[in-house]
């Protein structure tokens, strides 16, 4: 299968004080926690996280035929969260129709002076800003049930390829729940959980601010060069259109014994 560029190329330029501000805080985060990879041995912890102002981030949609994204309204980009939420730092933004029910949107960056070939338990915590009602299902589906908030780490980069099938299609497998520990295989993608509201109002919607985590731990092992991917947005059997705003992201990766996580992939 052949990648293709992002549907939505948006350059993603975070605001000069936006942005310095931003990223010290992630550097801060980093060197409180010990420089990345600087722990070799099993059992060592690495914590991160970024807001939309980091540079890095690079969209995405997938699962869906090809030249559609004018028709099905792609957009992607850097955008303040709406009213009545308020935050310090602008969000990455994503919306789209989905006539096909079955549209993941999605952002992507490299995480990178980890163990080559190390093995890791990485735990996501996703904040993120929906207007999805819960219980309101249509004949299009449910706009808060049925589109759910996902976030992976992979070693290989998540792209958007040519199918076979004539359709682009996510590189990385996009699971349904989380399962048991261990069940996923590495560079799988899990459902953090819906992205409904708790806004009890079908016809007027309003914006909220939720936080996800995967709770279970998914496996990851670094590329030869130390380099993995994380990916985090949507996974929407909704076939209507779905707007979302990822506010932070924290990764947290704990070093394992590479024999040890073999055998449970095995």
């Amino acid at each position: 299968m052949e990648p293709i560029a992002p549907a939505a190329p948006t350059p993603v330029q975070p605001s000069p004080a936006r942005g310095a501000a931003a990223l010290a805080a992630g550097l801060a985060v980093v060197f409180a926690c010990g420089a990345v990879g600087s722990g070799p041995g099993s059992g060592s912890v690495i914590a991160l996280a970024w807001t939309g102002e980091d540079p890095g981030w690079t969209p995405g949609f997938a699962e869906h035929p090809p030249g559609v994204d004018r028709d099905w309204r792609f957009m992607a980009g850097l955008r303040d969260v709406p009213l009545p939420l308020e935050s310090a730092t602008r969000a990455l933004f994503s919306a789209a129709d989905n006539p096909g029910g079955a549209l993941v949107m999605y952002w992507k960056r490299p995480v990178t002076g980890l163990e080559p070939g190390g093995s890791y338990a990485a735990g996501i915590s996703v904040t993120f800003a929906s207007d999805a009602p819960g219980g309101c299902a249509t004949d299009a589906g449910a706009p808060g049930e049925d589109v759910a908030l996902v976030a992976g780490v992979a070693a290989d980069e998540p792209a958007a390829v040519h199918a076979s099938d004539g359709w682009v299609r996510a590189s990385f497998p996009v699971a349904a729940h989380l399962g048991p520990a261990g069940a996923l295989r590495p560079g799988a993608v899990a459902a953090l959980g819906p992205i409904a509201t708790g806004h009890a109002g079908c016809l007027e919607r309003r914006f909220e601010r939720r936080t996800l985590d995967t709770g279970t731990p998914l496996q990851v092992r670094a590329a030869a060069d130390g380099t993995a991917w994380l990916v985090v947005g949507s996974a929407s059997a909704y076939r209507g259109r779905t707007l979302l705003y990822v506010e932070r992201v924290a990764l947290r990766l704990r070093r394992v014994d590479d024999r040890a996580a073999a055998a449970r992939v095995q």
